[in-house]
């Protein structure tokens, strides 16, 4: 993986860094074995714009009725990064969980400037509850999740759902986000992870 003059994740030459990042996803992927329980669809969301919001749905095969799901924001500064770096890892948490997880795909800064992100991550939601039936997932058991960067869209998309009076998600769990410059937020993922799951049987 190539490392540019100013470190590993050189914003000097954002493309660039983009592309060793997903060398880096693949490098690390195939070093964990795949989950074939878990199915992956790819799902094209409209959106207001020409445009579209790319969705990573994971679903585990032996789930039976409608699953709960997470709807997931990968990490990566808000700049850096795709819904499918996580793969690897979230198929497995997926089929211990027995819930769905959508990798969203939100646009990146600095082409995309905020709220930009967030807006995917709220049309993301949105879509997710109104197709809920169709997808086999439970539209009062979603959650909303985020890493790192992804962390700030997750929150910033629950801020979206509440002014615009969607229905509440079930919770936010929030891994090293940065939503304020002056505190980081303090969460349990786990306490997060068992109240999504608390119902499935």
């Amino acid at each position: 993986m190539p490392v540019g003059p100013h470190g590993l994740f050189d914003l000097t030459d954002i493309p660039t860094t983009r592309r060793a990042v997903r060398m880096l996803a693949a490098s690390l992927a195939g070093t964990i074995p795949d989950e074939p329980s878990v199915t992956a669809q790819q799902i094209q969301v409209p959106r207001a714009e020409d445009s579209e919001v790319p969705i990573l749905l994971l679903r585990p095969q032996d789930a039976s009725g409608p699953v709960p799901v997470l709807v997931w924001f990968h990490g990566g500064g808000q700049v850096l990064g795709f819904a499918g770096q996580d793969a690897s890892w979230l198929k497995p948490l997926c089929a211990a969980l027995g819930c769905a997880i959508a990798g969203v795909d939100y646009r990146l800064a600095p082409e995309t400037p905020a709220p930009g992100a967030a807006e995917d991550g709220y049309t993301a939601y949105r879509w997710i509850g109104d197709n809920a039936a169709a997808l086999g997932l439970d539209p009062d058991r979603v959650g909303l999740a985020g890493q790192s960067g992804g962390g700030g869209i997750a929150a910033a998309t629950a801020l979206l759902i509440r002014d615009r009076g969607a229905t509440t998600p079930l919770f936010q769990l929030l891994m090293y986000p940065a939503p304020s410059r002056h505190r980081a937020a303090k969460q349990n993922p786990l306490r997060a992870l068992r109240q999504l799951v608390a119902t499935v049987e």
